[in-house]
């Protein structure tokens, strides 16, 4: 599985500078999102997902095998609530001069997202933009020179595509290929129509798959999602720009980490 992700996506990363405590906003989104972005979200069309169950959204941080993942959910208020301490559960040998340490991140997100009347860029984000199922945030596409980070800074990265910022929080730019564990197989997990696996959510809500077998690619717009009958909108990685997630559909919820830095 490994060969064929290798084949599907491209490593990423960020350098030293990658993020700072001031980044760690609304995603890190640049205050001029929306114009491009949001016309090519507005001609793929945003329809709003259908809300999830306590019991779906429990069962999909469970399949990642991670117990350091904590997932309440109260589905009066329409609301999920994840915690995780954003280390890997796994052993990394990540080369960046900087240690992996908890971050005890805390997210609440809708069961049923909406669309926004216009998108907000993430491009130009420093810090998390949303989290895997197994509790490890993930980052936009750039390093904090602006630079494609995937590109760039692969000889950072650990076997699983993840590395550390300067707060000590690992994270990854792309590839998805240890969501379920090192060595786990993302077909494995499959949606019983065959649609790839849902491994994440970004911070409005809205989920994130993995990617399609390159002989099928979706038509994506330029905030790398879609909508489909089944699932609404959501978003794919991929192996280009913006790998993850380029820009919010929904409103962003602002993540927070109790312990945000090195210890």
């Amino acid at each position: 599985m490994r060969g064929l992700l290798a084949a599907l996506l491209l490593l990423g990363g960020c350098d030293q500078d990658d993020a700072t405590t001031a980044d760690i906003d609304a995603g890190g989104a640049d205050a001029g999102g929306g114009g491009a972005d949001a016309a090519a979200a507005q001609m793929m069309g945003c329809v709003a997902p259908p809300a999830r169950t306590c019991a779906q959204v429990m069962a999909a941080f469970a399949a990642s095998g991670n117990a350091g993942v904590a997932v309440t959910c109260d589905a009066g208020a329409g609301t999920f609530t994840m915690s995780a301490s954003g280390v890997p559960p796994y052993m990394s040998n990540q080369s960046t001069p900087n240690m992996i340490d908890a971050q005890d991140w805390v997210v609440t997100l809708p069961l049923a997202p909406t669309c926004a009347t216009t998108t907000t860029s993430v491009v130009a984000s420093r810090g998390p933009i949303g989290f895997m199922i197994n509790g490890v945030a993930f980052f936009g596409p750039q390093n904090m020179q602006g630079q494609d980070a995937p590109s760039v800074e692969g000889a950072t990265l650990d076997d699983c595509d993840g590395h550390a910022d300067p707060q000590c929080a690992y994270h990854y730019h792309s590839d998805p290929s240890c969501v379920f564990g090192r060595g786990g197989d993302l077909l494995a997990h499959m949606e019983g129509d065959g649609h790839p696996a849902l491994i994440g959510f970004a911070l409005d809500g809205f989920p994130l798959y993995a990617p399609y077998p390159s002989a099928f690619p979706p038509a994506l717009d330029a905030c790398n999602g879609h909508s489909d009958a089944t699932r609404g909108y959501h978003f794919h990685t991929t192996p280009t720009s913006p790998y993850f997630v380029g820009c919010y559909v929904g409103s962003p919820r602002i993540p927070v980490a109790n312990d945000r830095g090195c210890n």
